[in-house]
């Protein structure tokens, strides 16, 4: 009938046209899940969504018909400006062929209006059923996807790096068994003898592009085996339930299969985004704290020898000078000081957090801290507002760091008043320290609690992001907000017990 028409009709053409419609809805999930902000990210998306739709329009034409005929057709005819555009940005040439691009859609959009329109209009339908169609499709389009490999065989001989030599290799065979298979199967058409090998050649690709994502990193990224697995699983059953519901239940209405199937599609990827990325987010984040960790003890041991010995020698020194040079002298002691300061803040960052809690009466502790920074800066003004001090379950050495963090951070944005609250809220205390300072801009809310980031000159940017891990690991919050008429709130709240 049609494009890539002549497929064989008895059971391995459309199980092996399924088995890859599974692979590309699965690369496609894996792309928009994992590959968010990477070059070519978005273009090999959609180049999988189209894939999965003609070749799951190719296995149930075979076996359902009628309308799945004209969804392969459809999704076959916009499959090459997909390529094209996947192609262009992958080679890193995304600002060039602005023009050939904007051709190649005209022309596959003029193709997928014009067999969309076979559903309805008997002269098209007898305009797509027709030997000519297959052969304007092979002059028009065929042209670009040559050029599409040409251009990839120039990037190769651009790059040095072996991975992306070894990615650029795959694509390029890809595209080549691609474009050979689906050229067979249009010539079945024309009446050639060869039989038809298309659900061959999109399996192939299908492998080719999942080879050159997960072997040879094509999006720069490393994929979990376990989340291609979840993956996998999902589109098959996707899939599968699709096949079931227009070969058993829902016959001859392929239009409502596939919108409840892209309405699926759209159902899983919220859920997934909402229910895995997020777990999947913390465990990669908590890998790579364990890795800094066991640098940074490293690297720390290596820097406070040094300083150690700089110190000492500079306070030996200090004893036999005056004058302008005691203050240069005291000027390095002060500097290493410091530097042994980031270097702890640095270690108390990526150091695992294991609370080892027992009841806290939060009374001491927080009169403790309160003691000690007044003793520390001498102003602003510290006052302690409790409407009851409870005693919590925590670790008390992690909770005294948090607190004394917030405390201090407090005492150097106020302006001459700070406030410590205590305050319980069911199974849970609340902990607030206010100052009276300028208050928080959005920009600055936003960034407050990434590691690094510091407005102060002689910050070092750790001291919130400690605070939030340790209230995080006792199964509380810590949240801020401006409050009026100025100044800012940071609130830590915290189980009032042990709920394990």
């Amino acid at each position: 009938m049609a494009i890539a028409a002549g497929l064989d009709t008895g059971v391995v053409a459309p199980l092996l046209y399924l088995v890859s419609a599974i692979g590309n809805l699965s690369l496609a999930v894996l792309v928009i899940s994992r590959g968010r902000g990477r070059r070519g990210a978005l273009p090999l998306a959609l180049l999988c969504l189209v894939l999965f739709a003609w070749q799951m329009g190719e296995s149930l034409h075979a076996t359902a018909g009628g309308f799945w005929g004209y969804v392969r057709l459809v999704a076959s005819s916009v499959a090459p400006s997909f390529l094209f555009n996947f192609v262009r940005h992958f080679v890193r040439r995304e600002r060039d062929y602005g023009r050939v691009t904007s051709v190649l859609y005209g022309i596959t959009a003029l193709f997928a209006l014009l067999t969309a329109g076979a559903l309805a209009l008997q002269v098209l339908r007898a305009l797509v059923d027709h030997w000519i169609w297959n052969a304007v499709y092979i002059l028009c389009l065929f042209p670009f996807l040559a050029f599409a490999i040409v251009l990839i065989v120039r990037r190769r001989r651009e790059v040095a790096d072996r991975t992306e030599r070894t990615a650029l290799n795959f694509i390029a065979l890809g595209i080549a068994v691609g474009v050979f298979s689906g050229l067979v199967d249009l010539t079945v058409a024309l009446g050639s003898p060869l039989p038809p090998i298309g659900h061959l050649g999109g399996l192939a690709f299908t492998l080719i592009l999942a080879v050159a994502i997960f072997r040879h990193r094509l999006l720069e990224t490393d994929i979990p085996f376990s989340r291609i697995v979840a993956i996998l699983g999902i589109a098959g059953g996707l899939v599968f339930l699709n096949a079931f519901l227009s070969m058993r239940v829902v016959v001859g209405r392929g239009d409502i299969i596939l919108v409840g199937t892209a309405f699926a599609v759209v159902l899983v990827l919220a859920v997934y985004r909402l229910a895995f990325v997020g777990w999947y987010a913390r465990q990669e984040h908590r890998r790579r704290l364990e890795m800094l960790g066991a640098m940074a003890a490293g690297v720390a041991h290596e820097i406070r020898n040094p300083l150690a010995s700089i110190k000492g020698a500079a306070q030996l020194v200090q004893r036999e000078v005056k004058g302008d040079s005691a203050d240069y002298i005291k000027l390095v002691i002060d500097e290493v000081d410091r530097l042994n300061q980031v270097v702890e803040s640095f270690l108390d960052f990526s150091r695992p957090l294991t609370p080892k809690k027992k009841p806290v009466p939060l009374a001491d502790l927080v009169g403790e801290m309160v003691v000690l920074q007044r003793a520390a800066s001498g102003k602003p003004t510290i006052d302690i507002a409790a409407e009851s001090m409870p005693t919590i379950s925590a670790d008390p050495d992690l909770l005294r760091l948090a607190f004394g963090n917030l405390l201090r951070n407090a005492v150097e944005a106020a302006g001459s008043r700070v406030v410590v609250r205590v305050r319980e809220q069911g199974d849970l205390v609340a902990v607030e320290f206010d100052d009276d300072g300028p208050g928080l801009t959005p920009e600055r809310m936003e960034e407050i609690f990434r590691p690094f980031f510091t407005t102060k000159a002689r910050g070092t940017g750790l001291g919130l992001p400690i605070a939030r891990r340790i209230v995080e690991s006792h199964g509380g919050e810590l949240v801020v907000r401006n409050v009026e008429p100025h100044g800012a709130r940071f609130t830590a709240t915290l189980p009032a017990r042990d709920e394990a």
